[in-house]
C-alpha cells in the first residue's frame, strides 16, 4: 500500500511539473507588442549597399554568402554568378541547363517561374567546398537538389551529388502555375 502511494505521488509529482513546465513556456513564448506590426522600423538601422551597376543580373531568384566577402547569386535561367565585395565585380561562375518552360495539356508552351532557383552555402564550407542548386531539370518533370563542389570560382560539374528530386506531375504544375502563378523554394540549413 506504501509502494502504491509513493509511485502515485511521483506520478503527482511529474504530472505537476510538466504542468509547471507547460504553463513557463506559455507564458516565456507570449510576444510582447510594443509597437504596432504596420509601423515602419527607423531608418537608421538600414544602410543601402549597391553591390555592382544595374544590369548585372539577369531574374536573380537567390543568394548566399560564401565567406565574408563573396555572394552567390542564382539566375533563373541557369547562370550562378559571383559576387566579390571587395571589387564589387560580378563573374559567371557556371551556366546549367535547367527549365524555364511550361508546357500545358494541349501543347502550349509558355514562360515558367522555374529554372536555377536556388543557391545555398554549406556550413562547412570553408573545408569542404560544398555548395547545394535547386533547379527544374530538362529532361524530366521533376525540381532537382544536388550538392557540387566550388573552388574558388570554378564550379566542378563533375561532382554534382543529387540528393532530391522532386516530381512533378502535370496536374501539380497545372495548378501551381492556374492557381499561385509561383515556384517555392529555399535551401536553409539548420542548427
Amino acid at each position: 500500500m506504501l509502494n502504491r502511494i509513493a509511485i502515485s505521488r511521483r506520478r503527482m509529482s511529474y504530472k505537476s511539473l510538466y504542468a509547471v513546465f507547460l504553463f513557463v513556456s506559455i507564458v516565456s513564448c507570449k510576444q510582447q507588442h510594443t509597437a504596432s506590426t504596420s509601423e515602419k522600423p527607423e531608418d537608421n538601422r538600414f544602410t543601402t549597399a549597391i553591390l555592382t551597376t544595374p544590369g548585372a543580373f539577369d531574374e536573380p531568384m537567390e543568394m548566399s554568402f560564401a565567406g565574408r566577402n563573396r555572394i552567390l547569386i542564382a539566375e533563373r535561367k541557369g547562370t550562378l554568378k559571383s559576387v566579390d565585395l571587395t571589387t564589387n565585380s560580378v563573374r559567371v561562375i557556371a551556366s546549367l541547363p535547367v527549365n524555364t518552360k511550361y508546357t500545358s495539356k494541349d501543347g502550349k508552351v509558355s514562360e515558367a517561374e522555374e529554372g536555377l532557383m536556388g543557391v545555398a552555402v554549406h556550413p562547412a564550407f570553408e573545408s569542404n567546398h560544398w555548395i547545394y542548386l535547386y533547379y527544374a531539370d530538362t529532361a524530366d518533370a521533376k525540381h532537382v537538389l544536388a550538392r557540387y563542389e566550388l573552388h574558388e570560382d570554378s564550379l566542378y560539374l563533375s561532382s554534382r551529388k543529387i540528393v532530391l528530386e522532386v516530381p512533378l506531375s502535370a496536374r501539380f504544375v497545372a495548378i501551381l502555375v492556374a492557381e499561385w502563378s509561383l515556384t517555392m523554394k529555399e535551401i536553409c540549413f539548420l542548427p
